[in-house]
């Protein structure tokens, strides 16, 4: 089952969402549990300051109270003592509002507060956080190391199998395309044993046109294999397309123009010229009329030039299959239009080593128009 191309990234960014909300979940009940922790130890730390100041608190010995506030300043802890009255008795550090955790515990007629700041109270949270960060990461970038390896090697599988499923099928249609002029060169050799003079000159043309056929298909696989595989090297050079273009269309008898005087691309001249020839040659063979016109002008995406019939035209359906190896619209007429059925999988491949592209539109108000487009730069003169 083939995967959307769509689908992975979607399911990772599903798990990062999912594993950061319980990663937020977690750190805020730690959190919780932190300050729920220094609250407790605050509540015993004052019901004990408050049972040892008592006795000092009474008997008014301040100096006693100040050596337990010294005391538990050096650990960096605030102890304040207020009157019943509501007045302050002592406070180790008056200046500082920096105790934002209090507990307070009662002493007599005296309160007993202890306070610790909220930078002591969340160090040991900061310093969790930062390794349950570090761990995170770690484990993120490991469920992302995971995604990215399963869905290389799902895709590498997946043209593993389409290259095998591509090389099956290849053999085949190459098996029967080569079986047709094969047969008939060996029935007409068969023949010709036995046939009399008017019979022979008959059958060695026969032969010769099968023999012809059989030719050009090896020399367009062989073609088509050069291009698909990069063997096919690119000899780029200034290329005068108005000349290209009035070439082929004097070659084939066909119309030719060009929009704008001595414009130039820089290409391959011998592939472009194959390619369009393909063009010409599929439309003289399957569009049924000599009305076919070949144009080059400047678009959007650089030099195109397009092959343009009036006549029957290609159906939707078939529209984006036409590109593929061996395929016909009507298989049935390949005998009688010679054909191969890779004219126009090597334009396609002649375009994209151009870094160009192949379309097919429908023209009006009939037929169709294929469009060689390819990115090298152009001047016109």
């Amino acid at each position: 089952m083939k995967i959307p191309s769509y689908l992975p990234p979607v399911l990772a960014s599903v798990a990062f969402a999912g594993f950061a909300a319980v990663f937020a979940a977690k750190i805020y009940l730690f959190q919780s549990s932190v300050v729920e922790w220094a609250r407790r130890d605050l509540r015993s730390r004052a019901e004990l300051a408050a049972a040892n100041l008592r006795e000092p608190l009474e008997t008014d010995d301040f100096r006693a109270i100040r050596e337990f506030g010294e005391k538990l300043d050096a650990e960096g802890i605030r102890l304040s003592i207020a009157s019943a009255a509501g007045g302050i008795v002592f406070d180790s550090d008056p200046s500082s509002d920096a105790s934002s955790y209090r507990e307070t515990s009662g002493a007599g007629n005296f309160r007993v507060t202890i306070g610790i700041p909220s930078s002591r109270v969340m160090e040991p949270f900061r310093s969790a956080v930062a390794g349950f960060a570090l761990a995170g990461m770690v484990g993120i970038a490991g469920v992302f190391t995971f995604f990215l390896v399963t869905y290389r090697q799902r895709v590498r599988i997946g043209e593993l199998k389409r290259a095998e499923e591509f090389r099956r099928n290849f053999v085949a249609d190459v098996s029967h395309e080569l079986k047709t002029p094969l047969t008939g060169i060996i029935g007409a050799v068969d023949m010709l044993e036995d046939a009399a003079g008017d019979n022979r000159g008959k059958l060695l043309a026969m032969i010769r046109r099968d023999s012809m056929r059989l030719n050009d298909l090896a020399q367009r696989i062989l073609s088509l294999a050069r291009i698909e595989r990069g063997w096919e090297a690119l000899e780029k050079t200034p290329v005068d397309i108005e000349e290209l273009v009035r070439e082929i269309g004097e070659r084939y008898g066909i119309r030719a123009e060009c929009r704008g005087r001595g414009l130039f691309a820089e290409c391959d001249r011998r592939l472009v010229e194959e390619a369009i020839s393909n063009l010409v040659e599929n439309a003289r063979r399957y569009s049924g009329t000599d009305d076919i016109l070949i144009s080059a002008t400047v678009g959007r995406n650089g030099v195109e030039i397009a092959v343009e019939d009036h006549g029957i035209g290609i159906p939707p359906k078939h529209a984006d299959k036409v590109f593929e190896r061996f395929y016909r619209v009507d298989p049935a007429r390949a005998p009688e239009t010679g054909g191969t059925g890779l004219g126009l999988p090597i334009a396609l491949g002649i375009a994209r080593l151009h870094g160009g592209s192949l379309t097919l539109a429908p023209a009006k108000p009939s037929g169709c128009r294929f469009t060689f487009s390819f990115g090298s730069s152009s001047r016109p003169v």
